[in-house]
């Protein structure tokens, strides 16, 4: 492969967004814990949940620096409101 195309090859074989089916098999392919960063909505819990997620990570990456994305503080009331019993370990 040309050394000036390689960077371009690489990029082209990155995926640029993660799917719900791509999360459970990572899930299936290994032991590992999975933690699952960038969590914001509280919709999306219940499908972490059943993806088998072991944790999640609420962020929003940064966004602080973007006016229409929330503060993290502001989403945990409704993401913990969201979260089963069982599914995720949390703090009282």
């Amino acid at each position: 492969m040309d050394p000036e195309n390689i960077d371009k090859s690489l990029v082209h074989q990155l995926k640029k967004n993660i799917t719900w089916d791509d999360i459970k098999w990572m899930k299936s392919q290994t032991t590992l814990k999975i933690i699952l960063k960038g969590v914001i909505s509280p919709e999306d819990i219940p499908i972490a949940e059943s993806c088998g997620v072991d944790a999640i990570w609420v962020s929003n990456h940064g966004g602080r620096q973007l006016d229409t994305s929330p503060a993290t503080i502001y989403a945990l009331p409704a993401i913990r409101r969201k979260i089963s019993c069982n599914s995720f370990p949390t703090q009282p």
